[in-house]
């Protein structure tokens, strides 16, 4: 009943003398799930609920579990077991980021197209890649030691981004990124925070003196 009253009070409502619990489902690897560490969870434009897990993918339609793991025989399987983030474009896309690369699902075929997925001399690929929705809400992606990219829809393929202000052998050592209010952050391993604006730094802080470790 607790969880009741808080979402009455963010709502600005007032519950009422028996109102029965919010309904929910309890979802288990005995339900299907493939794994029971989840990593991440998401609700897409087409109503599925997506689980990541640290072994497979998992897709519930409400009533039945759908798990998708790799598939050396299958170029289109998921690239990764390990499953970290869902981001979902402009264009209705699942983006599934994983331990090792990105990869759009094909809600069509009921596939994946994996990208940087074979990326070589990567000093951990767990902690390598970063991903977000950027300011344009489209796919940004952050690889040490590659640098920044974005997806091209025309092309299908991500494609390398140069920003104004930004020294090319600096942004290969991008340790994370995200985007607010139509703004790009950049954090670099020596602890430089850089917002940029339409490909042009606007203001940069540095955080501290000590180079950011992956953890």
């Amino acid at each position: 009943m607790k969880i009741a009253i808080i979402l009455f009070a963010l709502a600005g409502l007032s519950p009422t003398v028996g109102t029965p619990p919010w309904p929910y489902q309890h979802i288990s690897k005995e339900s299907g799930l493939s794994n029971s560490a989840i990593t991440a969870v998401y609700m897409d434009s087409q109503d599925y609920v997506w689980f990541g897990s640290w072994d497979g993918l998992n897709r519930y339609d409400g009533s039945s579990i759908k798990i998708y793991k790799p598939d050396a025989f299958q170029k289109n399987s998921i690239s990764n077991n390990v499953v970290r983030n869902f981001l979902e474009d402009k264009n209705d896309n699942l983006w599934v980021v994983t331990h090792q690369g990105i990869n759009k699902y094909d809600r069509d075929e009921d596939k994946f197209h994996r990208f940087f997925n074979e990326s070589d001399n990567l000093p951990f690929t767990e902690y390598s890649l970063h991903a977000v929705l950027g300011p344009d809400s489209n796919v940004w992606i952050s690889l040490r030691g590659q640098g920044l990219s974005r997806y091209d829809a025309v092309t299908k393929k991500f494609a390398s981004v140069r920003t104004e202000g930004i020294d090319a052998e600096w942004a290969k050592n991008v340790v994370d990124i995200g985007s607010s209010s139509g703004l790009l952050y950049l954090l670099g391993a020596d602890g430089k925070l850089v917002c940029s604006l339409n490909g042009k730094v606007i203001f940069t802080r540095q955080w501290g003196s000590k180079a950011i470790g992956y953890h």
